[in-house]
């Protein structure tokens, strides 16, 4: 949709998780603020989307539910989260039976949920639009000026040589995510000194059973309430310096992940080496990936090294930080 004024009480750059949670719960709780969201992509999200925040804990699945009303969307939706799984290691790591695994044996009683980033916020950008908030694809901010009570923002419809257009707001809310645009242009990046790295990518048509890596030891089996539940947790599997998330997401698909840290190893090791050592560490993980006949896509090595020194001023200006 296009934008419905050029005055606006808030706008809102960035029209992703961040962005478009806040802005509906603006609205819901404050019907009559007017409200402008730019958001660079031009449609839909993907499902199965390269986002990272797909895992909640207890207050953000409550924020998501109750304070944002996604709850029906949610439970029919989405999946049902059976908590955090580790497993630690123990010899080669071939029979996960045999490592140490702490997780929850049955479902929690405060619910929390595995999120597809890619559905959810299509269903967000959705609503949104109903509560008559001006939602613009396809935006690329061009330039903020942040100045008293009136700032603007100037956004190019479908990027260079597009329509330019400039709206004012009373509040800027950046939820750009790694764009950090307030961030760059009032220069309050910092350095962080934990050298981290990170690589993820998504394995289609069918989830990881985890259970099936060891369906053959009956007294492991029996350790949850009923079969399946594991399969629903975040699950990592844990080395030294590394760990594998795997997260299931209700578009049949698996996200996969590895952080590492440079840190117990002398002469340093590129993200993809960790992947390869991890790969032949984890054997029932790396089976089951390959026994997966949909397609798989990647995401290259993320190093997040950069923090922000304030998020935000009397001036009625906000900046809403990237998970990475």
């Amino acid at each position: 949709m296009e934008a419905t004024s050029n005055r606006y009480d808030v706008a809102i750059l960035g029209g992703g998780l961040a962005g478009l949670t806040l802005a509906l719960q603006l609205k819901r709780q404050r019907p009559e603020t007017s409200i402008f969201v730019a958001e660079k992509r031009p449609g839909p999200a993907p499902e199965a989307a390269f986002k990272v925040g797909e895992s909640t804990v207890e207050i953000s699945a409550d924020y998501f539910a109750r304070v944002c009303d996604m709850k029906d969307h949610i439970e029919q939706d989405e999946l049902f989260k059976a908590g955090l799984r580790f497993f630690f290691p123990a010899g080669d790591n071939s029979d996960i039976t045999q490592r140490v695994e702490w997780g929850d044996s049955a479902f929690a009683p405060v619910p929390t949920y595995q999120l597809d980033r890619g559905r959810f916020e299509n269903e967000l950008a959705r609503r949104n639009v109903e509560a008559g908030i001006d939602l613009v694809q396809g935006a690329f901010v061009d330039e903020v000026e942040l100045d008293g009570d009136q700032h603007s923002v100037t956004i190019v419809q479908g990027g260079p040589g597009g329509d330019r257009s400039t709206i004012t707001a009373r509040w800027v809310v950046d939820a750009a995510g790694r764009s950090f645009i307030l961030r760059n242009k009032l220069g309050l990046a910092k350095d962080v000194e934990h050298d981290i790295n990170s690589a993820w990518w998504r394995v289609g048509n069918g989830l990881v059973d985890h259970e099936e890596w060891g369906a053959h030891d009956e007294t492991w089996m029996a350790r949850m309430e009923r079969p399946g539940i594991r399969r629903y947790s975040t699950t990592h599997l844990v080395g030294e310096g590394y760990w594998v998330w795997l997260i299931p997401l209700a578009s049949n698909s698996h996200s996969i992940g590895i952080p590492n840290s440079q840190r117990p190893w002398k002469s340093g090791r590129t993200t993809s080496r960790t992947s390869s050592r991890s790969r032949s560490s984890h054997t029932g993980a790396s089976a089951s990936s390959r026994r997966s006949a949909g397609p798989w896509s990647g995401k290259q090595a993320c190093s997040s090294t950069r923090s922000t020194r304030r998020a935000r001023t009397t001036s009625r200006w906000r900046t809403r930080t990237s998970a990475i």
